[in-house]
């Protein structure tokens, strides 16, 4: 951020707003799906490789598709291959989950952390050497890919560890149950998505790009505030997938009354630090997104307090009515943006 500015960095995030939205399609509901399921019977894992299979189909095609809208939202051209190599980057990020979901399953979370924590290493290490040597936006784009397919490399290995067979196979008839059941999973992420990149994508399809530097400054903040909240999230989903009755609400109660605690704590602090903060992390070219900050924090506090019921939806079955809270908050979301 300090490196490029706000006008350069915001070309960064409306790269990185666009990619998301079409990502979303990688996933298609299935790593939620496939760990309540293997959470709730371990020999399911044996259609792993049908997952795979059904993975990178979804990758091929997306990634068509990603090509195109790259080159019909913007035309410059730095963008333009920005949107397609972090679309190739998350496109690994989504291999990555999938072996996460069998993981989390079997409640190895440890071997996650060491994941991400390798994970974040990398792409730490990439992009310093890249500022120091070749600072470019594309170069920038090119580091998450790289961080990306490292990851899946030592993913694997974990999974492999497992004793869980790492092969693909492309047998269109074992996707279909799957498919079934995590089609409103997959509309919900791509409702969420939309609620979460719509701001920043539209700040740049109109051209207001220092505006997008900005606004994903003060987002990269708000990215490491839910950082807690998604922890707790992962821990807790499949072990509580596994629960039924009073032993369930007991526990999920302690979850979500922890979860909106710990949200109220941040806001109050991130709200009375803005300034001095954003000016700590970014400098002072980007102090006006103190303010919003101060603005979207308060959307990451309700988050914490919503969170949990989002979680109880899904373990219920009730992904449906889920589909429809998010898809009308995202509706909204756009309609009041382009207001």
């Amino acid at each position: 951020v300090r490196q490029f500015g706000p006008t350069d960095f915001g070309r960064f995030t409306f790269a990185f707003a666009v990619a998301p939205m079409l990502s979303i399609a990688f996933d298609a509901g299935m790593v939620t799906v496939v760990t309540r399921e293997y959470a709730k019977d371990p020999t399911k894992a044996t259609s792993l490789p049908d997952m795979l299979g059904l993975k990178f189909t979804l990758g091929a095609v997306v990634m068509l598709v990603a090509v195109g809208v790259a080159f019909a939202v913007t035309g410059d051209r730095t963008i333009t291959y920005m949107i397609i190599v972090l679309a190739a980057a998350l496109f690994a990020g989504e291999i990555v989950n999938l072996g996460f979901a069998v993981i989390r399953a079997r409640q190895r979370m440890e071997y996650e952390m060491l994941a991400r924590t390798a994970s974040g290493v990398m792409l730490f290490g990439i992009v310093l050497g890249i500022l120091w040597l070749a600072p470019t936006l594309g170069n920038i784009s090119e580091a998450y890919l790289l961080a990306g397919v490292g990851t899946v490399a030592i993913t694997a290995g974990m999974v492999a560890n497992l004793r869980l067979p790492l092969t693909i196979r492309f047998r269109p008839r074992a996707w279909w149950p799957v498919l079934r059941i995590a089609l409103p999973l997959a509309l919900y992420g791509v409702a969420t998505t939309l609620y979460v990149n719509m701001d920043a994508a539209m700040l740049g399809f109109y051209g207001r790009l220092t505006e997008a530097g900005w606004y994903g400054a003060a987002i990269r903040v708000n990215g490491v505030m839910v950082v807690p909240m998604s922890i707790m999230g992962l821990v807790l989903f499949p072990a509580l997938s596994q629960l039924d009755g009073e032993t369930f609400n007991r526990r999920w109660q302690m979850w979500a009354f922890g979860s909106a605690a710990v949200g109220v704590g941040l806001v109050v602090v991130l709200i009375a630090a803005a300034e001095p903060l954003v000016r700590l992390a970014f400098g002072a070219d980007f102090e006006p997104a103190a303010g919003v900050l101060r603005v979207t924090i308060l959307g990451i506090g309700l988050m914490y307090a919503y969170f949990p019921w989002l979680q109880r939806l899904i373990i219920r079955d009730r992904q449906v009515l889920l589909l429809y809270i998010v898809g009308g908050a995202a509706i909204l979301n756009a309609a009041l943006n382009a207001a």
